[in-house]
């Protein structure tokens, strides 16, 4: 017959066996933490794959988006002190960009009325503007796939609901029977050009979950002073402090004292790359 001492060495046996169990348990859930983790680090890695800077894809993209647009298309929108993403630009900037990117050979449109008292001319209801000195009138054509599928490549999806857009920031370009017209606008703007400087250069490019990421650094300099991006006038006082010669700025001076930005491009339909969105990176 137990005694009540040994039930009570029972009841303590059951309690060190429970405590042993629960610590194995733990054991083992901590090993399939730590395993689990190794498996994501490794799939992230392994989702991860550096590009060359020179490739003609990271080229390609890079160029999306350069020092040829500053006079048309907003410029170096995506340049700016906070993320710029696709869908915030607006359609007719876009097409813009498109139209600029795009090899082009416009067909000359015959037949345009020209009134030169107005300095205008029309051509089956759109209207543009005579060249002020030759008081001539130069329309031109081109098939509205060829720009809208460069659109596509550039920022993705199709152009809907647009019935003009300006090319720069002089000539328009209007929509008809699946040509686009283009010539010099009634209404325009004109660019004063600063003294201004941009200097890109590519830090490192990668492609990660399909997406292909480029990093790179942005100045811009204007007279004596640097700004940090494009859209704003942030000057950057580190780089005023250190800056000898604005016409000879070098890589290393750009990785100390520009802004650094990443740039984000998803994969199409057509297995090329479009633009998704610029930030700064802080």
């Amino acid at each position: 017959m137990k005694t009540s001492k040994d039930k009570n060495i029972e009841k303590d046996n059951k309690k060190n066996d429970k405590s042993i169990n629960n610590d194995e348990k733990f054991k083992i859930l901590v090993y399939i933490f730590i395993l689990v983790t190794i498996v994501l680090v490794l799939f992230l890695i392994s989702n991860k794959r550096k590009l060359s800077n020179t490739s003609d894809a990271v080229v390609e993209v890079y160029n999306y988006f350069n020092t040829e647009d500053l006079n048309n298309c907003e410029g170096l929108f995506n340049y700016s002190d906070r993320i710029v993403k696709n869908e915030d630009i607006k359609i007719d900037t876009k097409l813009c960009v498109a139209y600029q990117k795009a090899e082009l050979k416009l067909e000359q449109v015959k037949d345009v009325k020209k009134d030169k008292e107005k300095d205008t001319c029309t051509y089956e209801g759109m209207t543009f503007r005579l060249d002020s000195e030759s008081k001539k009138c130069d329309v031109g054509r081109v098939k509205a796939n060829i720009i809208d599928d460069n659109y596509n490549k550039i920022f993705g999806g199709k152009v809907e609901d647009i019935e003009s857009f300006m090319s720069d920031n002089t000539h328009i370009c209007y929509l008809k029977d699946n040509y686009y017209y283009c010539g010099l606008s009634v209404t325009y703007t004109l660019v004063l050009e600063g003294n201004s400087n941009i200097y890109r250069t590519i830090d490192k490019a990668e492609e990660k979950s399909g997406d292909m990421i480029v990093y790179d650094y942005f100045m811009r300099i204007n007279d004596s002073n640097c700004y940090r991006y494009y859209t704003t006038p942030t000057i950057n006082t580190e780089c005023n402090d250190n800056l000898m010669d604005r016409d000879n700025i070098k890589v290393n001076f750009m990785k100390k004292y520009g802004t650094k930005y990443k740039h984000v491009y998803k994969k199409g339909s057509n297995n090329t790359y479009y633009w998704v969105s610029s930030e700064p990176v802080r």
